[in-house]
């Protein structure tokens, strides 16, 4: 079957990522839906294919710790010569809290953000890697927001007539395995009714939890919906517009993480620049 678009799934192989796939699998079984992680012992791709009798879900190895093997994953992935990519989803929805504690307004009970530099985020001096470990954390999600709108900006003025949009989205609030700081455990995913139930981290429950498929849903509908074209640099909790931290729109940092990150990447100086001019 020649598939009209490919959408790019990233860790897609289980809780929100399994359900989105599905949920945009059904809704187009023209479309070539790539489920990519480290491994799939779920066997994601052929239980989803199974599900709906169709077979337009595949799984390809992606290990993002390895820039290497990111760089061989793009390489093979241009030489099929798909069409273009309809959506991109990066999914991170696999730790207890939501993208939401990047902001100390929310008063998450984890340690406040504090975006120095890419450079020290990343090869963290004492002063921050001997500082709260949990800070790291809630550092990585502002670094991806930050990211989010600095990518927009650059779409927006080098490349506007492409009509690529990007958004941030805070999805639910998922708890897969213990954490060091004896927090007590949550359920992988809660439904709001039942929240109470459970003991919430220091701070209290946020209101944002829901069941995978209903997360999902809020996500296919930003990537896909026909209603959200043209919508960038915005950041979405479930289907509902919000701001991000005030530190986010910070464009001087912003511009740090956008240069630090094309520099670490490119592996010289004409692709760093191909990389800025989206070639």
């Amino acid at each position: 079957m020649a598939y009209t678009r490919p959408v790019i799934i990233t860790g897609g192989t289980i809780n929100l990522g399994y359900h989105t796939a599905l949920q945009i699998a059904r809704q187009h079984p023209d479309w070539l839906i790539t489920i990519s992680s480290r491994s799939d012992r779920e066997h994601t791709a052929e239980s989803i294919n199974k599900t709906l009798g169709q077979n337009n879900v595949v799984f390809i190895p992606l290990d993002l710790s390895e820039p290497k093997r990111v760089r061989t994953y793009a390489e093979e992935w241009s030489s099929k010569n798909y069409p273009p990519i309809q959506a991109l989803l990066l999914n991170a929805a696999l730790q207890f809290t939501d993208s939401g504690t990047h902001d100390p307004v929310m008063k998450s009970g984890l340690p406040d953000a504090n975006y120095t530099s890419a450079e020290e985020l990343a090869r963290r001096p004492p002063v921050i890697a001997n500082g709260p470990a949990r800070r790291h954390y809630t550092n990585s999600k502002l670094a991806n927001i930050m990211w989010t709108y600095a990518l927009h900006k650059r779409l927006n003025q080098r490349i506007p007539h492409r009509g690529i949009t990007v958004n941030a989205s805070t999805q639910v609030l998922c708890r897969v395995q213990g954490w060091r700081a004896n927090i007590p455990p949550l359920p992988l995913c809660v439904e709001q009714d039942n929240a109470s139930n459970y003991a919430p981290p220091k701070g209290g429950i946020t209101p944002n939890i829901h069941k995978p498929s209903e997360s999902a849903a809020s996500l296919v509908r930003l990537a896909t919906a026909d209603d959200m074209a043209g919508v960038s640099g915005k950041y979405f909790e479930g289907r509902k517009e919000i701001s991000s931290s005030k530190d986010s729109y910070d464009e001087k940092k912003q511009d740090d993480l956008w240069q630090w990150t094309t520099k670490y990447c490119a592996q010289d100086e004409a692709e760093a620049t191909r990389f800025e001019e989206f070639k």
